[in-house]
């Protein structure tokens, strides 16, 4: 700002004007990325103003090397209040004419971008589509794949909570076409992060990026700085799909330090809600049912649901649990609408699972199960509870969950109920 105040006091000549009409791009960006301290939106002026200065564009800023979406989430809110993004989308759609003419290209679909992201984590599933389509041709325009490749991400997440295991493999095939199409490192990290997301969805962990488990000296890719945001939280989903839950728990502390107050709403609410099931699963009921509730917090004030309801059937348990809580304040009707959901999820990414072994033909290959857990599978597929399952095998109940735990994991089962459809399938029962 010093320079701004000093080159605007000498003459205007024009490389006077140059220099003032750079700063006032830095400093567009610096608000871009920094405002969700303040929660006032300053850059669509400064962008405004580079342009009064710089009409043909920045001599340094090109759509090569600089975009506005780097594989973070694009809408930078920091204070949940009621109507904070739709504050932020008019900021946007004000700075947009300038910031991509300042930039010579770069940021092109970034308002589309950001609505999709807005419509995604509101459940709103038939606008990401409609907003995910209108991002990719503005991005296209000026070549913007990170923005194409994040568009498909959410298409992505979008098709996997309906149960839409044609329309995803489609997009991944979009999305490793855009990949070979600009042969950009960022892009084939936004790749590898969608294709793990979508594997550790269906409990295909063995084929989730090296990178993302944490294990950088085997991954593939070039050591970049990308997905930081989503990169730490698809490393989240994937403890917490293989139930290292002490790993989970440390993994997000140091996730908290990035997502103090005021910084990345969406990053605190992912983090909050991952850890409430987390502490839930490591049976710290009460601190569990704490962080859930600040979690809601931060999310009741513009209806955002999906990160609740994308965790599937532990946050099912977790609510249950919660409205049976007399201390839990966050209100009753809200906990059932979101256990309903996350048990619709559940099941609609168990019917992926099932079209996914279909489709690769997972069903002739045996999963490693001893003797005792088939027995225990058989009891299931006739219809015993716990109870009677301990009694016909001689065990504990506890010993019964946990073996429970571990055939789940091996068929790639949600529940009960989908591990004897497994089982059947695999003709490992009768």
């Amino acid at each position: 700002m010093r320079i701004v105040k000093k080159y605007k006091r000498l003459p205007q000549i024009e490389e006077n004007r140059i220099i003032l009409g750079e700063s006032y791009i830095i400093l567009g960006i610096a608000d871009f990325v920094m405002c969700t301290y303040s929660g006032e939106y300053a850059f669509p002026e400064y962008f405004k103003l580079a342009d009064g200065y710089l009409p043909g564009g920045s001599t340094l800023i090109n759509k090569d090397n600089f975009t506005f979406n780097s594989g973070g989430y694009s809408c930078v809110v920091g204070s949940p209040f009621a109507g904070a993004f739709d504050k932020f989308m008019d900021a946007i759609f004000c700075h947009i004419p300038y910031a991509t003419k300042v930039t010579n290209g770069s940021g092109f679909g970034t308002e589309y971008l950001c609505l999709t992201e807005k419509s995604y984590f509101q459940m709103a599933l038939k606008d990401v589509e409609k907003y995910a389509a209108l991002t990719i041709g503005a991005a296209e325009e000026q070549d913007q794949h990170t923005t194409i490749c994040m568009a498909i991400f959410y298409l992505v997440r979008a098709n996997i909570a309906l149960g839409n295991y044609g329309r995803i493999i489609s997009l991944l095939e979009q999305l490793r076409s855009v990949c070979e199409k600009y042969n950009n490192p960022r892009s084939y990290k936004l790749l590898d992060l969608t294709e793990s997301w979508f594997n550790i969805q269906i409990k295909q962990t063995d084929k989730v990026a090296a990178w993302i488990k944490g294990d950088a000296a085997n991954s593939k890719r070039e050591t970049i700085t990308i997905n930081y945001m989503f990169g730490h939280l698809a490393r989240a989903k994937y403890y917490m799909s293989e139930q290292k839950y002490d790993d989970l728990l440390a993994h997000l502390d140091k996730e908290d330090k990035l997502y103090g107050p005021n910084f990345y709403l969406l990053g605190a609410i992912d983090n909050k809600v991952l850890k409430a099931v987390a502490l839930y699963q490591t049976k710290e009921t009460k601190k569990a049912i704490a962080t859930l509730q600040e979690a809601y917090d931060l999310a009741a004030p513009d209806s955002l649901f999906m990160p609740f309801v994308d965790i599937g059937n532990k946050m099912r348990t977790l609510t249950r649990a919660a409205i049976k809580d007399e201390t839990c304040t966050i209100p009753k009707e809200w906990l059932e609408m979101i256990s309903t959901k996350s048990s619709t999820y559940a099941k609609r990414v168990s019917k992926i699972m099932t079209e996914y072994r279909i489709a690769n033909s997972e069903n002739d290959k045996q999963p490693d199960l001893t003797m005792r857990e088939l027995e225990l599978l058989t009891d299931l597929s006739h219809g015993l509870s716990r109870e009677e399952i301990a009694s016909d095998l001689n065990l504990s109940i506890n010993t019964v969950k946990h073996m429970l735990q571990i055939v789940f994991n091996k068929l790639g089962a949600e529940n009960t109920i989908d591990a004897v459809r497994i089982a059947i399938s695999m003709k490992l029962v009768k």
